[in-house]
């Protein structure tokens, strides 16, 4: 009873201790005597229902889901719509009720399409963000709805790809006639505004003619005279229209046009004017100037084109034209890092390190406390940025197509990673997840274990640091049991030693800043905080820490962006066995030989080591009990010619003869044999005193091998002398002690393991190594609140509080 209450007692120890556990045993057989891991039957179902009481108890609900971490907040104080917020902070955060459960789960924020009946506009938003605006909720998020389709919308000599509704919106707008056509797609819409064609429209009177280019329906409504092909300032025309007085860009077209006096657009803009008039003829854009390759003739020719990347636009001071203030714009854009990036391209940008450093042993996140993803996207020559969800809700992902890049914002699933740990079965899923890995901890042999945790960790609200914060960082709050033994020569660490180690601390806390906004860490501008507590072990090193600090440095990133992954091929959960490898006291080193104490023959372990030493080899070579070679091994056993070598050892007689067909002859009893069998007898007694009294005293945990199997050889060697002299003496306990040296060889055994036994050998004391992951927190004070923005990037209430406790956020919507 006593022996199951202590185990009992020890198994609610170990859960108390580790209530997040969220390792497994492992155990590897070395054939050595070792210490290992709990595997008592029953004790991981007992954690599962330990664990999840007493996270019931801390979080006053069921077993932590990735639904239960956080709850969805509809409108939140800010305004924002559908915000996800950590459970224990959403209530404070929120104008309304909480709803516990996740974006995707709640009703109100299912993504569809929102059709703006007035503009005439689909786009992507929640039923929540639809409704409040008084749009149209269509329950298809890719917009497949009659009203969404877009179709080519014609107007005057322009068009572009709108629905209907935006279409005829145009049409009041500028109070033109428009067409739509619903069957044409981007391209040939685009192609039809350049294939309709526009000429001089003449309208006779005077001296001179009036003169319009237009389309030619736009030049019969006018009641004017279309001249195809010409134009106003053609000299057979007689206008009053000067050629060439100036150049300008035109609506709905990319190329820089010469312009007459009358304010007609001709040709396209070449320095060499009588070229480029064509005898007052239309040249076409085939004809025309080339702009050559990196816009090389920018000066000359005004023959942009955007699908290749330039447009017409007004002179910024940086272009070069012969004539006039327009050129052919550059639509490229140059990036931060001083790259040149095509029009349409769009890329990742980001405020540190990020995602996965597989560089360290065991893997550790690396987004720091304040960053957030950054979307950016080159329009038109200007570099435009988009933040992503923060606090990493929303990460930013990039892939590669023939040189270009193409990047967007994704929800990151980091409550995924976290929720796999309290399930079986799913470490598989862990690994596939894109925005999760497998985090192993190997400080020693018996504390040892992997967690499923996130790549991107999630950032928490730095001034309230909430339940939820702590909820999660906790996970890596863990304690090793290190144990020591006794020795002959002094104390010696026999289990989970390396937690006493510097590493410890460094793996714990990798795993710490692994789960969010823990431990040592530094904010996206470098300045550190160290949120942990180690006991019975060494802190971080400074070497550590400054590679630490360097994350706050995008070129430090392991990674030069966040993988797109494809989150539909995996759903479900990971269960990693509980507990974390807390040490029991370590195997006596004589307790695997209790069961071979005895066996039969001559072929015995004590029987052996006996042998290998000089007066058991001469005692047992005597009593014809053993034979070994000079090689040390011991081939023993009954049989023809069977002889002995060693110091003192006399040949033995065959006793083959006495043998017939495998039978026991039914003479009288050899009495030289009567003599071994009691030797033998003899020596299993003193083998298996000796043990007992090793075990016993339990000196054996603080014995090597070779102190061990010396004592029994010498107990043994004993017993048989002992055993020996008894029989030879018919059977007298008095001649016990007639071998020479037989009592003083075992009261020497007895005393000797009587002193160890009195120097404590086999003792054992342990040490609890713990590490406490706690939420970050920034610097006191403000002194580097006016950093933020400062690189380059918006401002937000995030980035703000990582930069000092009394910082705070004022201007919201800023980006200041």
């Amino acid at each position: 009873m006593k022996s199951k209450a202590g185990i009992v007692i020890l198994q609610v120890f170990l859960l108390v201790s580790f209530s997040f556990a969220i390792a497994y045993f492992l155990d590897e057989s070395s054939g050595e005597p070792r210490v290992v891991a709990n595997e008592k039957k029953g004790l991981l179902d007992n954690v599962k229902v330990v664990y999840k009481t007493i996270v019931e108890a801390v979080l006053g609900g069921g077993l932590v889901s990735a639904e239960e971490l956080v709850s969805t907040c509809v409108r939140d104080k800010q305004g924002a719509l559908c915000q996800e917020y950590l459970a224990a902070e959403c209530d404070s955060l929120c104008s309304g009720t909480c709803i516990p459960t996740s974006r995707e789960e709640t009703s109100e924020c299912k993504l569809g399409t929102c059709y703006d009946s007035v503009e005439g506009t689909c786009q992507e938003r929640s039923s929540a963000e639809c409704s409040f605006d008084g749009d149209v909720w269509i329950d298809d998020p890719l917009g497949n709805d009659p009203l969404c389709q877009t179709g080519c919308c014609l107007y005057g000599y322009e068009t572009t790809m709108k629905t209907e509704r935006a279409c005829q919106l145009i049409g009041e707008n500028r109070g033109q006639k428009v067409e739509f056509n619903p069957n044409l797609d981007s391209i040939s819409c685009w192609a039809l505004a350049r294939v309709r064609e526009e000429a001089a429209c003449v309208f006779p009177g005077g001296d001179k003619s009036d003169c319009r280019f237009v389309t030619e329906g736009e030049c019969e409504q006018i009641g004017g005279d279309f001249r195809s092909g010409f134009l106003c300032s053609a000299e057979e025309l007689n206008t009053d229209c000067e050629k060439q007085t100036t150049t300008s860009c035109v609506e709905g077209k990319d190329e820089v046009y010469w312009f007459d006096s009358c304010g007609n657009r001709e040709n396209i803009y070449w320095n060499i004017r009588d070229k480029s008039w064509n005898d007052g003829k239309i040249l076409s854009k085939d004809e025309s100037c080339s702009l050559g390759n990196n816009l090389g003739n920018q000066d000359s020719c005004g023959n942009c084109n955007y699908l290749t990347g330039s447009r017409c636009g007004l002179n910024s001071g940086n272009e070069n034209a012969d004539f006039g203030e327009f050129v052919c714009k550059d639509l490229r854009c140059e990036d931060s890092d001083g790259d040149t990036r095509e029009n349409g391209e769009s890329w990742c940008a980001y405020q540190g390190a990020i995602g996965l450093d597989d560089s360290v042993s065991g893997g550790r996140s690396v987004d720091t406390p304040g960053s957030r993803h950054f979307r950016e996207t080159c329009i038109d020559g200007e570099v435009q940025t988009e933040g992503c969800a923060d606090y990493r809700n929303e990460i930013c992902v990039e892939s590669q197509d023939e040189g270009l890049s193409f990047a967007a914002c994704r929800l990151n699933r980091w409550q995924q990673c976290i929720e796999y740990n309290t399930r079986s079965g799913s470490e598989g899923e862990c690994e596939q997840n894109p925005d999760c890995f497998v985090k192993k901890i190997n400080i020693a042999d018996n504390f040892r274990f992997d967690v499923c945790a996130p790549k991107y960790p999630a950032g928490f609200n730095l001034r309230t640091n909430g339940e939820g914060a702590e909820t999660i960082c906790s996970l890596a709050s863990q304690k090793c049991t290190v144990i020591w033994v006794k020795k002959v020569s002094g104390w010696k660490c026999v289990a989970n030693c390396d937690c006493r180690k510097a590493g410890f601390a460094q793996q714990m806390n990798d795993m710490c800043m692994s789960l969010g906004d823990c431990g040592a860490s530094v904010n996206y501008q470098g300045e550190l905080g160290e949120s942990y507590k180690v006991y019975e072990s060494p802190g971080l090193s400074g070497g550590y820490l400054n590679k630490i600090e360097d994350y706050a440095d995008y070129s430090n990133s392991p990674n030069d962006y966040a993988s797109p992954g494809d989150l539909g091929d995996f759903y479900g959960t990971l269960g990693i066995p509980s507990g974390l490898g807390s040490a029991e006291d370590p195997d006596d080193a004589t307790e695997s030989l209790g069961t071979i104490g005895m066996v039969g023959g001559l072929g015995g372990v004590a029987l052996m080591w006996a042998a290998g030493t000089t007066t058991g080899a001469t005692f047992l070579a005597k009593v014809g009990l053993a034979q070994f070679t000079v090689a040390g091994k011991i081939p023993i056993g009954f049989g023809s010619g069977l002889s002995v070598s060693g110091t003192g050892a006399t040949p033995i007689a065959a006793v083959e003869s006495t043998i017939s067909q495998g039978a026991i002859p039914t003479g009288a009893p050899n009495p030289g044999l009567n003599a071994a069998g009691g030797a033998l007898a003899g020596a299993a007694i003193g083998f298996s005193v000796t043990s007992m009294l090793i075990q016993y005293t339990g000196i054996g945990k603080g014995l090597s091998k070779v102190s061990a199997y010396g004592l029994l050889a010498a107990g043994t060697v004993a017993g048989a002398m002992i055993g020996y002299g008894i029989i030879a003496g018919g059977g007298k306990i008095a001649a016990a002690c007639a071998v020479p040296g037989a009592c003083i060889l075992a009261i020497a055994v007895i005393i000797t393991v009587i002193i160890m036994k009195l120097m404590g050998v086999g003792k054992t004391k342990k040490r609890i190594v713990s590490f406490e992951c706690q939420p970050w927190k920034a610097a006191y004070g403000g002194d580097d609140c006016d950093k933020c923005g400062s690189d380059g990037f918006p401002c937000s209430r995030y980035a703000c509080q990582s930069l000092g406790q009394t910082c705070e956020f004022i201007n919201e919507g800023t980006g200041q």
